[in-house]
């Protein structure tokens, strides 16, 4: 079972390790089913999986229009945030409405244009790797980077780049659902099934918070249920 996904560090490791292989590799693990792990940039991933070159992709949003997607979801992403340079002149409470005509700057495949900011005119580009758009927005050619929370702090970490130094973290939206989603055919609704009673069995025996902490990531980023005290 061919399962791909951009790497994320902790989450998504090219060498098969992470807290989402971990999890679906444990789901599948009565079904008989193997999967096999591939990481590779998120807008190709996207494309093999709705194409059926790959039989299913990690850490997508509830779309069933493009895929077959399990009942269980496998994290909640951190929320999505706008990094803006110290200069930047923002009315708080921020609104997505200041964000019109703006240079802002994101990685390929996010689409926060069709998704978050679809009723606003802005003025995007996509850039290959998180540390250049952060250097962009430093730089002040480019007014904001959109990403998640945790990838941005990482990213600016990276570039040496102290945030603290009045530059502006807003969150624009919560976290959603990730899910493991399949290819649309008769077949993944099975394994959708499969990976269902697995799920099923990991929350119900509390072996999905284990999984969590095993990689440092706080048991409660699962969402649904109230992980046990240890």
């Amino acid at each position: 079972l061919k399962i791909v996904s951009e790497e994320w560090n902790g989450y998504t490791n090219e060498d098969g390790s992470g807290l989402y292989w971990d999890i679906i590799r444990a789901a599948l693990a009565d079904s008989g089913l193997r999967p096999q792990f591939l990481t590779m940039p998120w807008k190709r991933a996207e494309m093999l999986a709705i194409n059926g070159d790959v039989d299913a992709i990690a850490g997508v949003y509830y779309e069933p229009s493009r895929y077959t997607i399990p009942h269980w979801h496998i994290s909640i992403e951190d929320p999505v945030a706008l990094l803006a340079a110290p200069t930047a002149q923002l009315t708080l409470p921020l609104t997505l409405a200041q964000l019109a005509g703006r240079r802002i700057r994101w990685i390929p495949g996010y689409d926060f244009d069709r998704t978050l900011l679809q009723n606003i005119a802005v003025a995007p580009v996509e850039v290959s790797q998180r540390t250049q758009a952060v250097r962009l927005v430093a730089s002040g050619r480019a007014d904001f980077m959109i990403d998640y929370e945790t990838f941005i702090r990482q990213a600016a970490t990276e570039q040496s780049i102290k945030l603290d130094t009045g530059y502006q973290i807003h969150i624009l939206a919560p976290g959603k659902k990730l899910y493991l989603a399949f290819h649309k055919s008769e077949q993944a609704r099975l394994w959708a099934q499969q990976f269902d009673a697995g799920m099923t069995k990991l929350v119900a025996s509390g072996d999905i918070y284990d999984i969590y902490r095993k990689w440092n990531i706080n048991p409660s980023k699962f969402g649904l249920h109230q992980a046990p005290q240890q």
